[in-house]
C-alpha cells in the first residue's frame, strides 16, 4: 500500500506577505486602515523626518530602515514616504512606540538630525488626525501603492497572543510587590488598572 504524501506548502517570502496584505488593505476604508495601524501597538511618538539633500522614495526609505536598524532596532514603528510637493525628493512621517523603553524624543531627534537632517519627533496630539496624516493624501492609498512599511511589529496571531500573556505575567509580577491585586491578560488588553495596552512582540514583519 502507498502511504499518501501531504502536499508541501512553502513559506511565503517577505515580499509575498507584503503582497498579500495589500490586497487585503485595498478592501478596507481609511477608517479602518487607521484602526488597523492604531491596534498594532501603543504609539506615543510622531515623527517627521527630512534630508538635507533630495533625495528618492526608494533611497529615503533604506536610509530610513537603515538609521532604525542602527539605533533603534525593536522598537515598534510605521512609516510612509512621500515626495515634497517642491520637488525636493523625499521626506517620511511616521509613529513610533517608546514607553516600554523610556526613550526620549531628544535622543531620536540627535541620532536624525546630524547624519541627515531636519526632523521632528513629539507626543502626537491626535493619533486618528496623525495617521491620516502620515501618508501622501491618506494612510489608506499609502499602504496600498506607496512606499511604506512596519518595523518591530509581528502580525502573526500566536505571536501576538504570546507577547499578551508575557506582558501580563510581567505587569501581574511588578503589581505583587505593591498590592494583591490579580491582573489577567484582559486587563491588559482592555488598560484596566491604570495600565498601558500591550506592545506586540517586536519583529521585523518585511525580513
Amino acid at each position: 500500500m502507498i502511504a499518501e504524501l501531504e502536499p508541501m506548502v512553502r513559506t511565503a517570502t517577505a515580499e509575498e506577505q507584503r503582497a498579500l496584505l495589500k490586497r487585503e488593505l485595498r478592501g478596507m476604508s481609511q477608517k479602518e486602515v487607521v484602526w488597523w495601524l492604531l491596534s498594532l501597538s501603543v504609539w506615543d511618538c510622531f515623527f517627521t523626518c527630512t534630508f538635507r539633500r533630495s533625495r528618492s522614495l526608494i533611497d529615503s526609505e533604506k536610509i530610513f530602515r537603515g538609521w532604525w536598524q542602527s539605533n533603534w532596532f525593536g522598537v515598534p514603528c510605521f512609516y510612509s514616504v512621500e515626495s515634497h510637493p517642491g520637488g525636493h525628493g523625499g521626506h517620511l512621517h511616521g509613529e513610533m512606540t517608546l514607553w516600554p523603553r523610556g526613550i526620549k524624543y531628544l535622543a531620536l531627534w540627535e541620532t536624525w538630525f546630524k547624519p541627515y537632517g531636519r526632523c521632528s519627533f513629539e507626543k502626537p496630539r491626535n493619533l486618528h488626525k496623525t495617521f491620516g496624516y502620515s501618508s501622501p493624501t491618506t494612510v489608506h492609498e499609502v499602504i496600498k501603492d506607496g512606499n511604506w512599511g512596519l518595523l518591530g511589529i509581528s502580525l502573526n496571531q500566536r505571536k501576538y497572543m504570546r507577547s499578551l500573556v508575557k506582558t501580563a505575567r510581567q505587569t501581574a509580577a511588578q503589581e505583587s510587590r505593591s498590592c494583591v491585586t490579580e491582573v489577567t491578560v484582559e486587563d491588559v488588553i482592555e488598560g484596566k488598572l491604570g495600565m498601558p495596552a500591550p506592545v506586540i512582540e517586536q519583529v521585523d514583519l518585511w525580513k
